[in-house]
């Protein structure tokens, strides 16, 4: 018998390479930063365990008004080009990426263009006026409702209709009912600014009216340069050429390109958050006609936002309505796509660069369509509420072959300097499960900027008068020290679920391809994936890419493998409709064998979109799916797992009904697997049943704290399926690899000792058992063997600590302009020897001390008559607490520990005798915040620092 995992995968997974370990966004203050500090940071963040930065230049904590001189040293300055340079040379001395936002804060803008330009972001802006049904009206041209921007100085007026309001609509409500096909164009009968119109009927009729201006939007929290930099037109090719011309003429010198050469660089576009009244582009109408086979115009008012982002005008007909929205928001996707993405992709890429955005913050933007074009396709653990946002971005990456989704992880609102790692992991587990490959850790700010205090200036806080947003990680956090150990599990992570190829269960059709609005599908990503079932998400542009064919009853096998293709009625709408063409896709599908399960009532479905040039019946379309036997409609969701029990489907991994969720991979022969509990509260401790490709198989258990990959000691295999047993904690991962192997490793089947170990080194197996006895033990040979276990040592609750705590407090009350002044901090020792153990909140002295802290004791394990050695080993368990840490035992460190879990085996560092145990232990910086400065941090709960109990848990071992 023998199997093999190749060695280079082993290593890279026990040594993670630069490209898989986390990133950080770094913050600057324009360009008023100092050389030799950032110098200094880079030095920080690589010893730290980063794999890379990614500079952006954000100041939002920072009172409006302050002096930046942006003239000299803002975004693009010559400091600010000195100071990339520096960071760009040291990065590269150390092997470390480094990645760039687009421009000053987001969203993207240059400052070589105004909002008249033809590259500045535009609007449409409408106008109104009611004509009741007597009146006849002969006036200036009703105009805006908003007024625009400083600096927006033309609008051109590019519409003047007349339409009637629906008989049961109120003319002066909100929303007003218009009626479909009865618009009066006037445009060409406005003569200087006036405009005349009698109604031909006794309704009441709107008079509309559509300029279009530049939005005048500057990035977030400017000034940033001068001169100021306005928002570029992200819907033609005119506002991408302005940002690469920029690039070319004022960034990219021989000598910038010569260090961005050096190591993996990427270019990045944070979520939109364009602010205008309607987006738009001059060439919007033309675009749309080409696209869509119809005039806009004949659309214009219901389309065009009002205040507060509301529709004012729709049409009495919903499906009309539905259909005229659906077709504007389908042509912004469309305009970002081609004149947005693709000409700075093509750019990009022929500089050595990647694109990395995150492809939503335009209302409805289709996030499947554009992540396919992206390089880097990047959701966010603050705007991505729900795991399933990134099951969209997921969808996309598995038809478009993109086999990397990255996440701005890390930034909670009102949390800065309060954010544990336990935090940053219970976020980050579930979306590896979800298909997240690589993470820029939210963040790192820059020492220093007008306005500083300690410990350092943070960009996002105080943020408006209150705590801001979480974090600014660095050597002035407490927890800083613990650092390497988180930065090391998660670029182990991260290479282990880039390898390979996903495979799913099930493909979740939607109409809607945005991945910020929190849609969650019915069952699948719920109660389904609690017993097994894994989803991605999937729209029309997915299913028209090469991937989306069907073999053997799977779509995409050379991608997702979906087993499964589930279509529900319109979340947007709660309506059953499609467009023709996603009806007619969904028939070329299922008449390839693939099996569909619809979900509502599809007997009279919508058609959806106005469009002309496609004669396909949706309704047709549909009655031909529901009459075959690989498709089943239920009538709701509670009905969906009989439906698939008519179908005759499971999911590939199956269980027990629990929080546990999970991702497979296929690499090569070998089969890979990330699980974690999706819960803040449960943990799970069960079998779960895994399918197999090979006779014989050898599964792999892979630690990403320490690195360490040992072969599982039971499990069994029967019926093409393995089963093994997974024990985890909340929100904790394990990682397993099915490794083919030529015949049988020995391994035991059936026990019923309390757990089976096999030693990862030798790969002898051992019997554990908490209590005296005789236990069966059945080998995968046929071998049946009882083992006779002794009564184990008694269980030790540990007490008489001795707590030594460094508290972290500004050095100077009253310091100078000094930034080393400023910053500086001061470790004041407390002492304490405590009988049990207590969080610091219950110790006086402590209830306002952030810092580090090492817990001391000793304890005396075995005796004359019942000594400890090698038939015995015990378990350390900590109960949780708000921190990081690490341990000694007998002066040698523990390792790196897993930071969610509750017991470690500590067998091999004990000894008979006395025992000394220290524990290392760090915290946030929230309680000493919070009586620094309690004005912004006091309204932030006090954290429950310190360890509450700490057990030697002793148990009886066996060799088999």
């Amino acid at each position: 018998m023998s199997f093999c995992v190749a060695a280079d995968f082993l290593d890279n997974f026990r040594y993670p390479p630069t490209l898989f370990r986390p990133y950080v966004r770094w913050w600057w203050p324009h360009g008023a930063v100092e050389n030799d500090e950032i110098r200094a940071e880079v030095i920080q963040m690589a010893e730290a365990g980063f794999g890379g930065v990614e500079i952006e230049d954000v100041h939002h904590s920072t009172s409006e008004g302050t002096e930046w001189h942006t003239d000299t040293n803002g975004w693009a300055s010559e400091p600010w080009l000195d100071a990339v340079k520096v960071a760009l040379t040291e990065a590269n001395s150390r092997g470390m990426g480094h990645d760039f936002a687009f421009g000053p804060a987001w969203p993207m803008a240059v400052p070589t263009i105004v909002p008249d330009d033809e590259a500045s972001a535009k609007e449409i802006v409408l106008g109104k006026s009611i004509i009741n049904t007597t009146t006849t009206y002969n006036g200036s041209v009703p105009g805006p409702f908003s007024k625009r921007k400083d600096g927006v100085n033309e609008q051109k007026l590019v519409a003047v209709q007349a339409w009637r309001i629906s008989q049961d609509s109120d003319p002066y409500g909100n929303p007003v009912y218009l009626d479909y096909g009865s618009m009066v164009d006037l445009t060409d009968t406005v003569a200087d600014g006036k405009v005349a119109f009698s109604p031909p009927d006794n309704s009441s009729w709107l008079l509309f009216s559509a300029v279009i201006r530049g939005t005048g939007q500057q990035p977030e929290d400017y000034p940033h340069t001068i001169p100021t930099s306005y928002v570029v037109d992200h819907f033609s090719k005119a506002g991408a050429q302005a940002v690469i011309d920029f690039w070319e003429d004022q960034i990219l010198t021989p000598e910038m390109l010569e260090l961005i050469a050096q190591t993996p660089t990427s270019l990045f576009e944070d979520s939109q958050e364009m602010v205008s009244a309607t987006y738009w582009t001059p060439n919007f109408a033309d675009e749309f006609l080409s696209r869509r086979g119809y005039s806009v115009m004949d659309i214009l008012p219901v389309i065009t936002q009002y205040k507060n982002n509301a529709y004012l005008f729709l049409f009495n007909d919903s499906e009309v309505q539905r259909g005229s929205l659906h077709d504007y928001h389908e042509t912004i996707t469309d305009l970002y796509a081609d004149y947005h993405i693709a000409p700075l992709r093509k750019w990009l890429n022929s500089r050595g660069m990647k694109y990395r955005a995150q492809p939503y913050g335009i209302a409805k933007l289709d996030s499947m369509r554009i992540a396919t074009a992206l390089d880097i396709p990047e959701g966010e653990s603050l705007g991505f509420q729900v795991i399933d946002d990134y099951r969209v971005l997921a969808g996309a990456n598995s038809f478009a072959g993109v086999n990397i989704m990255s996440s701005e992880l890390g930034a909670y609102n009102k949390a800065a300097y309060a954010t544990t790692w336990t935090k940053i992991l219970g976020t980050v587990n579930p979306q590896f499960a979800a298909g997240l490959t690589h993470n820029v850790l939210h963040g790192f700010s820059y020492i220093y900027s007008p306005e500083t205090t300690w410990p350092g200036w943070g960009a996002f806080t105080p943020y408006k008068g209150r705590i801001g947003y979480s974090e600014s990680w660095g050597p002035r956090t407490p927890t800083w020290m613990h650092v390497p150990d988180f930065t090391a599990y998660m670029g182990r992570a991260s290479f282990f679920t880039s390898q390979g190829i996903p495979k799913y269960d099930c493909a979740f059709f939607r109409q809607n391809g945005a991945s910020d609005d929190h849609y969650v599908g019915p069952y699948f990503t719920s109660e389904g994936a609690r017993i097994g079932w894994t989803t991605t998400y999937v729209d029309e542009y997915l299913l028209h890419l090469p991937s989306a064919v069907v073999t053997d009853r799977r779509l995409a096998p050379n991608a997702g493998n979906y087993s499964l293709l589930v279509v529900a009625e319109d979340p947007d709408g709660g309506q059953a409709q499609l467009t023709p063409a996603s009806a007619s896709k969904l028939r070329d599908l299922a008449d390839a064998g693939l099996p569909m399960l619809f979900v509502g009532n599809w007997t009279s479905p919508g058609s959806l979109g106005l469009s002309e040039d496609n004669s396909t019946d949706v309704a047709t379309e549909i009655e031909h799916l529901l009459s075959l036997s690989n498709v089943v409609n239920v009538a709701d969701s509670s009905s969906i797992p009989t439906g698939l029990a008519k179908l005759g489907l499971t999911p590939a991994v199956t269980h027990s009904a629990s929080p546990l969720i999970h991702i497979r991979r296929e690499h090569g022969d070998f089969d890979l697997y990330f699980f974690t509990v999706n819960s803040s509260s449960t943990g799970v401790n069960q079998d779960v049943s895994l399918p197999i490709r090979h006779e014989y198989v050898a599964p792999l258990e892979l630690d990403a704290w320490s690195g360490e990959i040992s072969l599982v000691g039971q499990y069994t295999i029967m019926d093409g399926r393995l089963n093994i047993g997974i024990s985890l904690e909340s929100q904790q991962s394990k990682m397993l690899i099915v490794a083919p192997s030529s015949g049988d490793v020995v391994h035991v089947a059936n026990s019923t000792a309390d757990s089976i170990f096999r030693n990862c080194t030798t790969g002898q197996l051992f019997v554990r058992n908490g209590e005296a006895g005789d236990y069966t033990i059945v080998l995968s040979n046929g071998s049946q063997l009882t083992t006779s276990s002794k009564a184990p040592l008694p269980v030790l609750e540990l007490s008489d600590w001795a707590l030594e705590v460094d508290d972290w407090q500004p050095a100077n009350e009253n310091p100078s302009d000094d930034v080393e002044d400023i910053v500086a901090t001061k470790l004041v020792h407390h002492s304490f020897n405590l009988t049990s153990l207590s969080p610091w909140s219950d110790i006086d002295g402590l209830q306002n001390v952030s810092g580090n802290a090492t817990y001391s004791t000793k304890f005396v394990l075995g005796t004359a008559e019942a000594p400890y050695g090698s038939d015995a080993g015990a378990y350390m368990e900590l109960d949780m607490f708000q921190g990081s840490f690490r341990a000694r035992i007998n002066g040698e460190a523990l390792g790196t520990l897993d930071q969610m879990a509750h017991s470690f085996d500590v067998s091999k560092w004990l000894r008979n005798g006395t025992n000394a145990l220290e524990i290392e232990a760090a915290t946030s910086l929230i309680n000493r915040m919070r009586a620094f400065q309690p004005q912004y941090y006091e309204q932030y709960a006090r954290q429950k620092y310190g360890l509450k109990s700490v057990t030697i848990r002793p148990f009886s071992q066996v060799a088999v």
